[in-house]
């Protein structure tokens, strides 16, 4: 009886194992169609539970707050149509001792508002009112766009930050109410230069989206305001959202805060003249219903929600360089984060920082505000964490390490130094733009930031080490641009472009320069002196003996020149001085409400410099022809004429004004603008929305 009781055992025993293994909780680990190890080792993603995303927070966001000295930071995640937290962290206002609400808290987020900007214009493109690829000039009202090479800039450059402007950060935003300026006066006031064709890469732009926003205030004949708050923001349920701030925002509005000396020094309340690019104040309890909009599926009849043409412009990518580079949407930035790709805003403002980032594959979606504007690390290390702990890596199609690619391109052609295209090249600025050296290996490949890189494709390099460095990473694929010639002339990154210099546009030589400038005129300051001490004594000792001294002119020539001379040295070194104190101690949003007082008293000195020298530069023709002084008397002089000149070109090109120069037009069209993605109209499925 037993021998004919074990095969009905042992298939009873198999059908509860297959029963157990189909059950859907045992894969729960593997609902985003993970590979079964990796869940093991990884996140397990799938659905995420409110207990473990409270968790996380509870353990992550008051540490960092702690660490950075920040007093407060409102949180909100969702997944798939859920929100799993919505919660707010320590004080909106320290003196009133207000704590965050994430209902309630409205933070500045800055660039985030650029989101809801492309939303309104693509919704209008949507309903025919606006062409994404037709000339802005042809919208525009009251002024144009100043004509430059042969392509005209349209709202797609726009919108993927590839139209070529200059960077200006003048006029961003005013003190008061009385110098607030207009969407129309400030972007015909403050109209930067076009230094390449339209689509030739993409370059972070402020400008440029606050010039989409007036698109949709001409297109729709309402104040552009009006139009989000009306078309999306009500339809979403964002109550508590706005561009521009109002006495009903003031009372619930968290205060900015920045870092004096160590401590917090609260920011005063300002007013936003590029307002579709960065005047959007929210709430974290707003952000979960937008990011839930943004991750809605499609045929979903979850409410509220965008219509599909608007979302797929959001969320889908609209200009790359190159494919494996990651490019941009319509408002967001894409990125990869430790392999994972992801779409992401970030915002900064006097006062405040922010971030939206999404995970479109597991529709998960983040936003992350806090009230100081000059701790990026933080927010750079809860995000961070954030992706490392709920959003698994993609599988591998194949081998995860790089193969080298025989291109036969010349090895001199990468190496060199790069400076960030998000810099003014035209304006008024003070901070040195983010370099990249960029340097050969001994075993092949590429040394970028001091992370390897090898060659997989004619110009594109992939990083070897699979974690990417602390801080704003390049990404792990690059890719460098070649001119019409045939030499590099840009590195693209996730980050943005960085332009080649020369080697006298370097840091390093900067630094010799300005090191040798100060070298000269001190010693001017210093050696006149004491020659003029030298040959008082020696009068004084050989006093009645005759003088074999070299002939000299009269007096009165000698003395305007002597003093003229150490004018330019004590001018010129004051202003170095001067320059460098500034750099340390004003902030990155130092020229957003005009030229700071220091930097006006700059300019007009460094006026006096540029006179100075070329009243020395014409008189070095007389000191050397009626041999003034002593022959090394001369040679410091003709040192100190050349430091002034040297000086005022520094001065101009690096500090105050800018060099202006153009950048050459693109050899081929790139390969983004070619194949950018565009909204055409369609049936909305969501009423005003």
């Amino acid at each position: 009886m037993a021998a004919g009781l074990t095969p009905s055992l042992g298939s009873w025993m198999v059908t509860v194992v297959l029963l157990a293994l189909l059950h859907p909780a045992a894969w729960r680990a593997d609902a985003s169609g993970l590979d079964p190890v990796e869940a093991a080792a990884g996140p397990t993603g799938g659905v995420l539970s409110r207990s473990e995303i409270a968790a996380f927070a509870d353990s992550v966001i008051p540490t960092a707050l702690e660490t950075s000295s920040i007093p407060g930071a409102a949180v909100s995640v969702v997944q798939d149509g859920r929100v799993l937290l919505q919660r707010g962290y320590g004080l909106a206002d320290v003196d009133e001792k207000r704590p965050v609400s994430a209902n309630e808290t409205r933070f500045r987020v800055a660039s985030i508002s650029k989101i809801l900007t492309a939303a309104a214009a693509l919704r209008l493109a949507q309903s025919d009112r606006l062409d994404l690829h037709e000339d802005v000039n042809h919208v525009l009202q009251r002024f144009v766009i100043a004509p430059a090479y042969d392509e005209p800039i349209t709202l797609h450059d726009l919108l993927t930050h590839t139209s070529g402007f200059d960077v200006c950060w003048l006029g961003y935003a005013a003190r008061s109410p009385a110098d607030h300026l207009s969407l129309r006066d400030y972007l015909s006031c403050f109209q930067p230069q076009r230094l390449r064709p339209p689509g030739s890469f993409s370059t972070y732009d402020n400008y440029g989206y606050a010039l989409a926003g007036y698109l949709v205030q001409v297109a729709s004949e309402v104040p552009f305001r009006d139009y989000v708050r009306t078309r999306i923001l009500e339809p979403l349920g964002m109550s508590h959202s706005g561009f521009g701030m109002n006495r009903a925002m003031a009372g619930t509005r968290a205060t900015g805060y920045r870092r004096v000396d160590g401590t917090l020094e609260a920011c005063a309340p300002d007013y936003v003249n590029i307002t579709p690019a960065a005047g959007l104040l929210t709430t974290a309890a707003d952000m979960s219903r937008l990011l839930i909009a943004l991750l809605a599926e499609d045929g979903s009849t979850a409410s509220p929600r965008l219509s599909t043409a608007v979302r797929t412009g959001l969320m889908t990518s609209q200009f790359t360089f190159h494919p494996d580079v990651p490019g941009r949407c319509y408002g967001f930035n894409r990125l990869t984060v430790e392999g994972r790709p992801l779409l992401r805003q970030t915002g900064q403002w006097p006062g405040f920082n922010a971030m939206l980032m999404v995970s479109p594959r597991q529709r998960i979606g983040l936003f992350l505000a806090y009230n100081v504007c000059d701790e990026l690390e933080a927010g750079r290390r809860i995000g961070r964490a954030f992706v490392e702990r709920f959003i698994p890596k993609p599988v591998p199609a194949g081998s995860q390490s790089p193969t080298r690619a025989a291109t036969g391109l010349h090895a001199d052609l990468f190496p060199g130094c790069y400076a960030s295209t998000r810099y003014p090249r035209a304006t008024p600025h003070v901070k040195s733009p983010r370099q990249v050296v960029v340097r050969w290996r001994a075993e092949g490949g590429l040394t970028i930031e001091d992370q390897p890189y090898l060659e997989i494709e004619p110009a594109v390099f992939e990083r070897l080490s699979a974690s990417a460095p602390q801080g704003r990473s390049l990404g792990r694929r690059v890719a460098f641009r070649l001119d019409e010639n045939g030499r590099v002339s840009h590195l693209i990154t996730q980050s943005g472009a960085y332009r080649r210099l020369a080697w006298y546009e370097t840091r390093r030589a900067q630094n010799a320069l300005n090191v040798a400038l100060c070298l000269i005129w001190l010693t001017g300051l210093v050696i006149w002196p004491l020659a003029d001490l030298v040959r008082w004594g020696r009068r004084r000792i050989t006093q009645g003996v005759t003088n074999h001294r070299p002939r000299r002119p009269s007096p009165r020539l000698d003395l305007p020149v002597k003093i003229g001379a150490r004018a330019v040295c004590a001018v010129g070194l004051w202003l170095q001085i001067a320059l460098a104190l500034a750099a340390n101690s004003l902030g990155p949003f130092a020229l957003f409400y005009g030229l700071p007082p220091r930097l006006e008293s700059i300019l007009r000195i460094s006026l006096l410099l540029v006179l100075l020298t070329l009243v020395m530069a014409v008189a070095g023709m007389l000191v050397w022809r009626h041999r003034f002084w002593t022959l090394p008397e001369r040679i410091l002089f003709t040192l100190v004429t050349m430091g002034g000149l040297l000086g005022c070109w520094n001065l101009n090109a690096r500090y105050l004004h800018g060099s202006g120069a153009r950048e050459c037009p693109p050899a081929h069209a790139p390969p983004g603008r070619a194949e950018a993605a565009s909204v055409k109209a369609g049936p909305s499925t969501a009423p005003g929305c």
